[in-house]
């Protein structure tokens, strides 16, 4: 049933959220057709009723409207009321958007109109923080109302919050001026390494670590910057070296991971990728099929010979995972040659 055939059935001048809500399945569904309505001018939202506490929110209540009210010109005006750290460019020449992001607008102008709670923006808070002070809920700045931020030019700085990067786990020897730091993108690998660094020390053909990341997978692309949070590494010339498997998964870690860290300069640990290749005469083939990808800018790291038996590998459907290095023949690699 459509919000305008709801309308039509109910005998009242104003109608509750929940009870046009059981006629949907979904409730994206149900914010959608509202929206409509709203932009059709069947509905205005009563605001003293207050929000659903839901994401996207709605208001408890609305009016019904006979007629359209609320046209083009007194919603113009009603923008240009904004606060003046709210920039007016967008809504005022994008008004049905403004109609779907009213409610949350509504929240975010009433919290910068009220003195009090303005000056708490002077403590600075991480943006999830920030972001239930503000919307009763942690995710809705990160989330839905990225956009709508974005829409009034607010950055971080106007709502004075932080990033709050994922944390990773590692294992840090010590740090200097000049660091070298592997990341490891499955957890035996990382484990096996840890377990070598400690036993026969953290060199490895040539290269002392000083710390060792466990990358979990794609969550690295996330956390490399908790980086920049651990003392003696934040502040220091760091050298970030990567490995992980051999397919187009682990392939694409790296590259994404580059892409995100640009600043790091991040490169994949060659020598351990080649011994990788040596000790797998047998790839198997791929347990489930992975997205085909771009690796040339990643080939372009190794020799002719490696870059065309790693595209041979993965053509075939074949792949090789770090774990075909295990503790045995890590205890055996040189930790004094230099690596090609």
């Amino acid at each position: 049933m459509k919000i305008k055939e709801i309308l039509k059935e109910h005998k009242y001048k104003k109608i509750d959220s929940r009870e046009m809500q059981k006629y949907f399945d979904e409730y994206t569904n149900f914010v959608e057709a509202v929206a409509h309505a709203l932009t059709q001018g069947l509905l205005a939202p009563i605001k003293a009723s207050g929000l659903n506490g839901r994401m996207p929110p709605l208001y408890n209540s609305y009016k019904i409207l006979s007629e359209k009210v609320e046209d083009e010109e007194s919603l113009k005006k009603e923008i240009l009321t904004f606060p003046p750290e709210f920039d007016r460019s967008y809504y005022l020449n994008n008004l049905p958007d403004y109609r779907k992001d009213r409610a949350a607008v509504g929240t975010l102008r009433g919290f910068f109109s009220t003195a009090a709670k303005k000056r708490t923006l002077e403590i600075p808070s991480s943006i999830n923080e920030r972001s239930f002070q503000i919307f009763n809920d942690e995710k809705f700045i990160s989330e839905y109302g990225r956009n709508i931020i974005a829409r009034l030019k607010l950055d971080t700085k106007a709502l004075n919050c932080y990033n709050a990067p994922e944390p990773f786990f590692y294992y840090a020897v010590i740090a200097g001026s000049s660091n070298n730091i592997l990341i490891i993108e499955n957890k035996d690998t990382f484990f096996t390494i840890k377990r070598v660094f400690q036993e026969l020390g953290n060199k490895i053909v040539g290269i002392t670590f000083n710390m060792l990341i466990y990358g979990e997978g794609k969550k690295i692309e996330s956390s490399i910057e908790f980086l920049s949070e651990i003392p003696g590494f934040k502040e220091a010339e760091n050298h970030i070296y990567y490995f992980g498997d051999i397919d187009f998964e682990g392939i694409g870690i790296f590259q994404d991971l580059c892409m995100k860290a640009q600043h790091l300069k991040i490169q994949p640990f060659k020598y351990l990728y080649e011994k990788t290749l040596e000790a797998c005469i047998e790839p198997p083939l791929l347990r489930k099929s992975q997205r085909q990808r771009d690796i040339a800018e990643f080939q372009a790291f190794f020799e002719e010979n490696t870059a065309a038996a790693i595209e041979k590998i993965l053509s075939n459907g074949r792949y090789i995972p770090q774990e075909a290095l295990g503790y045995a023949l890590f205890t055996q690699i040189p930790k004094d040659t230099e690596a090609d």
